[in-house]
């Protein structure tokens, strides 16, 4: 028996979060899965992921991962990165951005130009949770990165 964040099955894929004992059979998860009202996948897809019991330090050689900043949008909206990876910012566009976080375990404030890949320690969560992302120059842009603590997401 293991423990997730809500379940759910869908074609042979398992979408997880909340709290909810599931069962593990011949290497299989098997749950369910409800989207709060208002959520849809193809906007904000949710983020899949297994928790490792008595893990307490994140990994060491975890693959960054790049947020675009396309058409005046982060791209993908949402995404995943593993505890000990870090959040790279790419600007696709012709004009300035600014990315920062303020989420307690991933501080941080930069700015991308047209071009640019930027990343710093700071993009660097220190703990699994959610990364809000903003831009202070074009306020309707809003993304999320999910820090999983694991590789299984």
């Amino acid at each position: 028996m293991i423990s997730i964040r809500r379940a759910a099955l869908l074609t042979g894929l398992l979408i997880a979060w909340g709290t909810a004992p599931v069962g593990v059979w011949a290497g299989g998860v098997h749950g369910r899965l409800e989207l709060p009202n208002g959520i849809f996948p193809e906007v904000s897809p949710p983020i899949v992921y297994l928790e490792i019991a008595g893990q307490t330090d994140p990994a060491t050689d975890v693959p960054d991962v790049v947020v675009d900043q396309l058409h005046l949008q982060f791209r993908p909206r949402v995404q995943a990165v593993q505890w000990g990876g870090r959040i790279r910012f790419r600007n696709s566009d012709a004009e300035l951005h600014n990315v920062h976080s303020r989420s307690p375990h991933c501080v941080f404030n930069l700015a991308v130009i047209p071009g640019a890949v930027v990343a710093d320690d700071a993009t660097r969560p220190s703990k699994p949770g959610v990364v809000r992302l903003l831009c202070d120059i074009h306020p309707h842009m809003r993304g999320y990165v999910v820090v999983v603590p694991g590789p299984h997401f």
